[in-house]
């Protein structure tokens, strides 16, 4: 089976950053898969509009869809880092699968 997710924005994301704004981002983690939006810079309220297709086995015993926001600091000696914003996670068994 497959799941397709459209993340089109977050709001009122915490500020994270100095000049009282963040520069978020979104994973969107199924199993081993992983996909990434780009980067809104210095946003609390990032608009993506960003359409990703996972493949699933309805079987599986975890079938938690997870999307985890992070802040993107961009460090100058160890290159950049990911400060975590927020989650939410989905249980995909209880969608109606086709």
């Amino acid at each position: 089976a497959k799941v397709t997710v459209t993340l089109r924005r977050a709001e009122g994301v915490l500020a994270k950053d100095k000049g009282g704004t963040s520069d978020p981002f979104a994973q969107v983690v199924l199993g081993k898969q992983k996909f990434k939006t780009r980067v809104i810079e210095k946003s609390l309220h990032p608009e993506w509009d960003e359409t990703f297709t996972m493949r699933f086995d309805p079987s599986a015993d975890d079938l938690s869809l997870d999307i985890v926001l992070y802040d993107h600091d961009k460090g100058f000696i160890a290159g950049s880092s990911s400060e975590f914003l927020g989650a939410v996670s989905i249980d995909l068994s209880t969608l109606a699968v086709d």
